[in-house]
């Protein structure tokens, strides 16, 4: 009987454990650079030095934020240009 809840435990551990690194790393893929002035209404996935330097020449912040936060505040997906 020791043994057979000595198992159950130690599955219940290795699954409970497991959850938070998995939901950590998708949203790690989800995080998007925003600046913080509201008039910039872009959004982009990867650092591009245009829109940082356009984001600190209006004296604002570059925000690192979900992309569903990003949406919200209404910005919208922007490529960066080469």
């Amino acid at each position: 009987m020791r043994n057979l809840t000595f198992i159950f435990f130690l599955i219940l551990f290795i699954f409970t454990s497991s959850k938070p690194a998995i939901s950590e790393s998708s949203s790690q893929r989800d995080l998007v650079y925003l600046c913080s002035h509201p008039s910039v209404k872009c959004y982009y996935k990867e650092p591009c030095r245009q829109f940082f330097k356009v984001c600190t020449d209006s004296n604002s912040k570059i925000i690192k934020v979900s992309e569903s936060r990003a949406r919200a505040m209404g910005k919208e997906e922007c490529e960066c240009e080469k």
